[in-house]
Order: structure tokens, then C-alpha cells, then sequence
């Protein structure tokens, strides 16, 4: 077989005939949740066809005592540490539910994804489309089901200054963009903005 562009393959080289039957085998993305598209043409017709690469996992875990916004978020075990980025991964890998352990998170980027903005108090979190936030985890449940959100007391903090002074809190803890649709978030509490010149 010979490799041709955009990770299409033929079963061989030559001319083809009135009436013959090619072959075709296109290699799908090795990410998850990526489409590939491929485009046939013999004699002047065209056809294209595409293969979507599922996605790797249903939930992407966020811990943050544990995690590392270097793993894969695919488990508790290799769970992100921040939620954005815990965000960010479902969103790029198609994956509907993030599961985040208890404890306290702030906004780390601004809404155009800065992490070091010239104003800190820009920083917010973005939803996204079809991701579905749920705080209340211990960290080793296997099951949305087995949370206990009020004993797992999850909170989205604007609080990134002095502690308990509000001057120099977010502007705002969560940002939903425009035309984003489908997001949720379930069993945190989100406190500590203050959008007093924005």
C-alpha cells in the first residue's frame, strides 16, 4: 500500500479502468476526538469521506492537591490540577463531564487564555460548549452517583489577591463566551468576584 496526502492510503499504484474497484484505507488521528478528511479523485470525480476518532475517555478528572496539568486528566490518578485546564482538555477531546476534587480553585487564564495578564483581575474561568463542571468528589469515586458534594465542599475562588480583601479579587470567577451552549455547572460554589471597574 502507498501513503498519500492527509493520511489516505491506496491499495496501489497504476491507472484504474472503467468498471475497476480501488481500494482505500485512511489512518485516523492518533488524538482524540479528531476528525480526518480524505478526498478521492479519478478522472475528475471527486469523493470525500471522513473518519472521527472517538473519544478517549467520558470524564476528565481534576484533583487539585494531586493533579498535574501535564497529565492526561483520564483518571484520578493522572488527574489535572487546575480547572481550566481540566476544562480545556474535555473540550478538545469531546469529553462531556469534568469530576473535580474538593477544595478551593481560581481562575489561572483571562479570556483570551493569558495566564499572565497585565491586570490579574482579568483572570476568569471560560466554560465551554457540552461540558458539563461537577465539584463534590473525594477523588476516588468511579461513579458521578457516589459524590457527596455537600462533605466534598468544591469552590471556584476570585479570591487570587490578599486573602478576604476584595479589591483585588477577579472581576469575575466564571465566564460563559458567546454561542457557547450545553455547559453545566453542579455542586460547586462560586464566590469572591468582585466586578467593581469591570
Amino acid at each position: 500500500e502507498c501513503l498519500i496526502p492527509e493520511g489516505c492510503w491506496v491499495s496501489g499504484l497504476g491507472t484504474v479502468s472503467n468498471g475497476q474497484q480501488v481500494r482505500l484505507r485512511q489512518a485516523s488521528s492518533p488524538e482524540c476526538f479528531t476528525v480526518t478528511t480524505c478526498t478521492l479523485t479519478i478522472g475528475g470525480v471527486s469523493s470525500t469521506w471522513t473518519v472521527t476518532t472517538d473519544r478517549c475517555a467520558d470524564v476528565v478528572f481534576v484533583a487539585g492537591d494531586t493533579g498535574d496539568d501535564a497529565n492526561d486528566g483520564f483518571s484520578w490518578e493522572n488527574a489535572k490540577q487546575t480547572v481550566q485546564a481540566g476544562i480545556d482538555a474535555a473540550a478538545a477531546g469531546g469529553v462531556p463531564e469534568i469530576w473535580i476534587t474538593s477544595g478551593t480553585y481560581f481562575p489561572t487564564v483571562n479570556v483570551a487564555g493569558d495566564p499572565d495578564p497585565g491586570d490579574p483581575r482579568t483572570l476568569v474561568l471560560g466554560v465551554r460548549s457540552s461540558v458539563a463542571i461537577y465539584g463534590g468528589f473525594a477523588g476516588d469515586e468511579t461513579a458521578r452517583g457516589e459524590r457527596h458534594a455537600e462533605a466534598n465542599l468544591t469552590v471556584l475562588s476570585g479570591d487570587i489577591g490578599i486573602p478576604d480583601d476584595a479589591s483585588d479579587n477577579c472581576y469575575h470567577v466564571v465566564s460563559v463566551p458567546a454561542g457557547v451552549t450545553g455547559a453545566l455547572i453542579d455542586g460547586l460554589e462560586i464566590r469572591g468576584g468582585y466586578a467593581d471597574g469591570a
